[in-house]
């Protein structure tokens, strides 16, 4: 027989091995409390508050038993048996109070203020040990009391944190014989995720709305509501890891210097005392339109939103040997409209039906870039890649994807790159923006039917014109899993493996796809008994009901599913890269509903 190599658990997986050789496993215990009064101290005049807190503790246990494949033919063993043990703590607080006030007049005025505060805490902490070389080999029996060298036992460096966002608020409402509607908010907050410079943002908003059926249209037959209405506000965003204003020192290694790693304390990564909040401010303005016994409906909105001081952590030459922390570096417009139809039928008790669909367009173009004004450059895959795959640029969609033009593929199997400046030579010069991971536009359709007891609702998404960067391929692993596509005949011959370093797996146009799609996302399917079964057994209600989700797939990538968005929370400018990740599972839900 033939001896294939065998890939080990590591960068590239073999998935067998993943399954039968390790394990996961994590116990979390849950309290969560809520006390909450009001006091109404004259009329019309009440004083509310609350108290909530959320705990989690947490026990994660990770296992990887030995094993050994040397004598079937594969250099694939693990000699020791490996155990991590961490404990995680999670308490989240909230202490919030308002005083609100409420107005009638007889003429058709109507207001109601509010005030108040808001206080919100996090505390966490994590702890745990790592340890090699049990005398048992499984899961179950295995703990650090059975290792036979203690000195294989290394401490995880505790870690602590807290956070916290202190809020004052007030909101006003006013309300004219529900033609005129007109609010307004402010908030102030301060996080403790900036420095005590720029702790504090204020964000003030407006609306105003009038609807003009029911002076203008008040007698028709046809339209039933006509409303136009426009908004006005900024909001803030803190999502950043925490300390990223202040140096936070690491106890355990010092900085990485060009890929080498040195010993002692050092930074954790360079502090950003002039971190600040990111403020997104946007405009709105829409209208409302029912007709025929409100039986149509029309929604349309067109919204012009800033980003503004846009936090993203960026990169850090490698001979700096830190990473950089988060800093506002980036102006974003995203300009767009918004359309909603909607169509509802009653014919009778016992059938109706109703159908909607939606439409949004919108167009994302960077405006700024902070002082120095240079690109942004993200989405790095070092080991496939040599250069980041995305870049920000002033014109550009933010996060674009930036490589080389791919003409075609020459006798040889090689990739042959456009010479965009015609120097005779594929270099940097070279490289341009081609692709964007976000759409053109995206859709949904709704639709629901009641029939006698039955009840169907069904909802399909899509997305169209948004380009999909496919780094799934293991350029530098031969062995590597590998579409069909990229080996059957007319493949270039570098994603056979081996090729990395050289030109041919510079970032490309070769990899960009189309990741234009549509999902049918829901179809459910229910019933409910009649009444007179019903009273026979002394029930409100009772429904039965079946669900599927993420049934069908429609969309030419090759890819597990074209749903990609971003890399992590934070990682805002790595979008629409596939690495390779679980999909989207294709789910049944059976269940009942009981009213009694």
């Amino acid at each position: 027989g033939v001896t294939l190599p065998f890939s080990g658990v590591g960068a590239v997986t073999n998935p067998m091995l993943a399954l039968n050789f390790t394990q996961n496993n994590t116990r979390s215990a849950v309290q969560m409390y809520n006390l909450g009064a009001s006091w109404e101290i004259v009329q019309n005049l009440k004083l509310n508050g609350s108290y909530a807190t959320y705990v989690d503790r947490s026990f994660q246990r990770n296992f990887t038993e030995a094993y050994d494949f040397r004598d079937a033919g594969h250099e694939l063993f693990n000699e020791t048996t490996d155990l991590t043990e961490i404990s995680y703590l999670n308490r989240f607080t909230q202490l919030e109070s308002n005083l609100q006030y409420d107005y009638k007049s007889g003429a058709g005025h109507a207001f109601d203020v509010l005030g108040g505060f808001s206080v919100l805490q996090q505390t966490g902490s994590t702890d745990g040990r790592i340890g090699s070389g049990f005398f048992v080999n499984t899961f179950e029996e295995t703990n650090f009391a059975l290792i036979q060298d203690a000195s294989n036992i290394t401490q995880i460096t505790p870690s602590v944190f807290e956070t916290g966002l202190f809020s004052l608020f007030a909101r006003a409402n006013y309300n004219y014989k529900e033609k005129l509607l007109v609010s307004a908010v402010v908030r102030s907050d301060a996080s403790s995720r900036f420095g005590e410079d720029n702790r504090r943002g204020l964000f003030p908003s407006i609306s105003v709305g009038y609807v003009l059926s029911e002076d203008l249209f008040a007698e028709s037959n046809v339209i039933n509501l006509f409303k136009i209405r426009a908004s006005y506000g900024i909001n803030g965003n803190d999502n950043i890891a925490n300390y990223q204003f202040s140096r936070l020192l690491n106890p355990n290694a010092g900085p990485s210097f060009g890929g080498q790693n040195t010993t002692g304390i050092s930074s954790s990564f360079l502090a950003n005392p002039a971190v600040k909040w990111e403020e997104v401010s946007q405009f709105n303005a829409g209208l409302d339109i029912n007709l025929f016994n409100n039986s149509f409906g029309i929604t349309l909105d067109f919204y012009n939103k800033l980003t503004s001081d846009m936090l993203v952590p960026i990169g850090t030459p490698a001979y700096i040997g830190l990473e950089s922390a988060a800093a506002n570096i980036a102006d974003v417009r995203n300009t767009g409209v918004e359309l909603l139809l909607s169509y509802r039928k009653f014919h009778s008790d016992d059938f109706s039906w109703n159908v909607s669909f939606n439409l949004g367009y919108n167009q994302n173009e960077v405006t700024g870039l902070g002082e120095g004004g240079q690109p942004i450059n993200s989405g790095a895959i070092g080991f496939i890649f040599p250069d980041p795959i995305t870049r920000t640029d002033l014109g550009q969609p933010i996060a674009s994807f930036y490589g080389l033009e791919v003409s075609n593929i020459d006798d040889a199997g090689m990739l042959v790159f456009n010479d965009r400046n015609n120097d005779g030579e594929i270099t940097d010069e070279d490289n341009t923006f081609i692709g964007k991971p976000f759409p053109d536009f995206t859709y949904g359709f709704n639709l629901g039917i009641r029939f006698k007891g039955f009840d169907f609702g069904g909802f399909l998404y899509g997305s169209q014109g948004n380009d999909i960067y496919d780094a799934t391929v293991r350029l530098d692993a031969p062995y590597a899993n590998r579409p069909s596509s990229y080996t059957e005949a007319g493949a270039p011959r570098n994603l056979l493996g081996g090729a990395t370093g050289t030109d041919q797996t510079r970032v490309s146009s070769f990899y960009v796809r189309d990741g234009s799609f549509a999902k049918l996302k829901t179809l459910t399917l229910g019933y409910s008994l009649p009444k007179s079964l019903l009273d026979a057994i002394r029930m409100e209600n009772l429904r039965v009901y079946a669900t599927g989700q993420n049934l069908l797939v429609f969309t030419n990538y090759e890819g597990v599913d074209p749903e990609i968005g971003q890399a992590f929370s934070e990682t805002v400018l790595d979008v629409g890269i596939d690495r390779g990740f679980y999909p989207q599972p294709r789910t049944w839900l059976f269940g009942f509903q009981i009213n009694f």
